[in-house]
């Protein structure tokens, strides 16, 4: 007990002259090189996060800014349409502007279609800034979308879409089931039949094809279920298509900013257990969760236009950031793996130890006089009101305390050892 006792006045001691030696040491900045340099790592005592990170996989599948003023890119985007068998008018080219396609109905009220269908592919989110320059035809119906469809035989697929009529526009989420030869099913999940409709909105489409989809216009999320029966198998081939019954003209849909991800998160493995990971913008929080027990956490980014530019940031169950990434220009469906996380949560628990630790291991015979002129005059401060034999007795318990202090390094070292 004597022994703990002894132990525990020493560390408060070595904690007293560490704070002291460290308040100096930046608070007076002429005091001799040789005592700033020998107590660096007082001012240092909670370094910047030393862990960093490295990408594990790119979630991006595919892209296409469909700006392209020589021609459209046929080497990845196939382009044919019922409007071809049926002899509807109809064409298509790409400029600075986008990809524009345009189709007249073959005779009234008779559907036909024409497209840019993408290869086969596992991707679960897809992307594409839809444009119309018009909001009413004279007569029947034009719409345009970004339809992500069941690559076997069935017409089975999701579409964000703008239908064009008489009276309007109505942007809206429809899936579909149907045969090896059209869509017979038609389930109209949102629409939007406000007045004024944009002319041009931002479409993201996530979904599994099986039971899950998410939509969203304009960065803002329109439908969400995980509860569907959409019997779309993967791959997929996504479409960008327009579609029209009236005769009064050929009518162009315009794309732009095509791109398609593995899905919509972004993966970091690797960090402290119970802890937390943000993706921050300009000092924005623009998705964080919380890490599992195996060191991984998924951020959803779904909602954002691609690629972000937007730093990670770790920190550890005691709120503690050990480490933070350079600014990255992020995918959805990106993964990045923090190295040098050697249990961070450790860190706080021995905070004090590493303190005495470096305090001993810094101690110099030269430095005595200072720790003890320290101790001293913290002292005499402390107890100025006192006079007589109070002042002297005050100074001589402070000459032995600095005595144990200089004579139990040997002892401390080995109980933090």
């Amino acid at each position: 007990m004597k022994m703990m006792k002894k132990y525990a006045h020493t560390f408060s001691v070595l904690l007293s002259a560490a704070a002291i030696i460290s308040s100096i040491a930046l608070a007076f900045p002429y005091l001799p090189d040789s005592i700033n340099n020998r107590h660096q790592f007082l001012a240092y005592a909670d370094p910047s996060p030393a862990n960093t990170f490295s990408k594990t996989n790119s979630g991006l599948v595919a892209q296409d800014s469909l700006t392209n003023d020589s021609r459209v890119n046929t080497d990845y985007w196939t382009l044919n349409g019922d409007a071809v068998k049926m002899n509807a008018p109809h064409s298509y080219f790409e400029d600075s502007a986008g990809l524009h396609i345009g189709i007249e109905a073959a005779s009234s009220g008779q559907w036909a279609g024409f497209y840019a269908m993408t290869p086969k592919t596992s991707a679960q989110l897809y992307h594409a800034v839809l444009s119309i320059p018009f909001k009413t035809v004279s007569d029947h119906w034009w719409d345009t979308g970004m339809y992500i469809q069941t690559s076997s035989a069935a017409v089975n697929y999701v579409t964000c879409a703008a239908a064009v009529g008489t009276t309007g526009v109505t942007w809206q989420v429809v899936s579909t089931k149907g045969d090896t030869n059209s869509a017979t099913q038609f389930n109209v999940l949102w629409k939007d039949t406000s007045a004024n409709q944009p002319y041009t909105r931002d479409c993201t489409i996530i979904t599994n094809g099986s039971n899950s989809l998410k939509v969203y216009l304009d960065n803002q999320l329109v439908y969400s279920s995980d509860t569907l029966d959409l019997q779309m198998p993967s791959p997929f081939n996504a479409y960008l298509e327009v579609q029209s019954s009236t005769i009064s003209k050929k009518l162009f849909g315009t794309y732009t900013d095509f791109y398609s991800t593995t899905n919509q998160f972004v993966t970091v493995t690797g960090a402290p257990t119970g802890g937390k990971v943000e993706l921050v913008a300009s000092n924005s929080v623009l998705a964080s969760g919380s890490v599992g027990s195996d060191g991984s956490v998924n951020l959803d980014v779904g909602k954002y236009h691609m690629p972000l530019a937007a730093q990670i940031k770790a920190y550890n169950s005691s709120g503690k950031l050990v480490a933070s990434s350079d600014s990255l220009s992020i995918w959805a469906g990106d993964g990045y793996n923090i190295s040098g996380n050697k249990n961070d949560n450790k860190d706080d628990n021995h905070a004090t130890k590493d303190i005495v630790h470096s305090l001993i291991k810094t101690i110099k015979q030269d430095d005595h006089k200072l720790i003890k002129s320290l101790l001293l005059s913290s002292h005499v401060q402390n107890n100025g009101e006192h006079k007589g034999n109070d002042n002297n007795r005050q100074e001589d318990n402070s000459h032995n305390e600095v005595n144990n202090v200089l004579t139990t390094t040997k002892d401390v070292r080995g109980l933090f050892s």
